[in-house]
């Protein structure tokens, strides 16, 4: 299996490298692992963005606890002992942790929606937009760009047996979209924006403002500006003789992108 690798979040290129190249070096690799076969394709691409139709690797459960050595985190750690899984604790770098549980090897498209699901069914508050096909994970020793600390371990536990989980189908949250546009990349970003927001667009009382709110939240979620004016577009001709002009959709979508890299 393959990984993304960039030493720059923000600096990503579609370099793919063997798990064993990771382990020497500092920066960051995508969560998952990928085929050679699609590793080429993303090497083509220029980076694992909007890749979710294809099947990923993953020996590990990884869960992101923003808020530090919290509720969540402790309970996760706690958990791990009592059904003796296998983990290691390190603390980012900055006030965050990651808990890396050791499960039973997985290669499915469906592997980042069902871990997410595992977490869920636990009732565990984490970093939900982890779990996708693209997401980059900081790597052991990296120095955080901010703090200028490093990633170091905080603890250890081997356990008897590994976490194994379910694989469940993410299925799709727009029927009547996914024939018209990129399925995998829509996929992708409404996951990150359903598992941030709670519901899948936002609705007010402008049909302007709705727009721009929906807009916003495919910005956020990793959606390409020109695939979300395609799908603003796309919805607001719905609304027959009361559409927005398309000088309305451009600036709504220009303005939900103004802060987007």
């Amino acid at each position: 299996m393959l990984y993304e690798y960039a030493e720059n979040v923000f600096k990503r290129n579609g370099k793919m490298v063997a798990a064993t190249e990771l382990a020497k070096r500092t920066g960051f690799r995508s969560l998952y692992g990928f085929s050679e076969e699609d590793a080429k394709v993303i090497v083509d691409e220029g980076a694992s963005r909007g890749f979710s139709r294809f099947p990923v690797y993953a020996e590990q459960l990884v869960l992101d606890f923003d808020e530090g050595y919290d509720d969540n985190c402790k309970r996760m750690v706690k958990w791990c002992k009592q059904e003796g899984y296998s983990y290691t604790l390190w603390v980012s770098g900055s006030k965050g942790y990651h808990l890396e549980i050791e499960a039973v090897p997985k290669y499915s498209k469906e592997v980042p929606f069902s871990q997410q699901k595992l977490l869920q069914s636990l009732a565990i508050e984490t970093d939900y937009s982890l779990y996708q096909h693209s997401r980059l994970y900081r790597l052991p020793n990296t120095v955080h760009a901010k703090t200028g600390k490093r990633k170091v371990v905080q603890e250890s536990y081997m356990g008897e047996y590994l976490l194994d989980y379910e694989l469940l189908n993410s299925g799709y949250v727009f029927n009547k979209l996914q024939t018209e546009y990129d399925e995998s990349s829509f996929e992708v970003a409404m996951r990150r924006a359903t598992s941030r927001y709670g519901s899948p667009l936002p609705k007010t009382e402008s049909r302007t403002q709705w727009l721009w709110a929906t807009a916003k939240k495919f910005s956020e979620a990793g959606m390409s500006r020109q695939t979300t004016l395609e799908m603003i577009t796309y919805l607001n001709k719905s609304w027959g003789d009361q559409a927005k002009d398309a000088d309305t959709i451009a600036r709504v979508v220009r303005e939900a992108y103004k802060n987007v890299q």
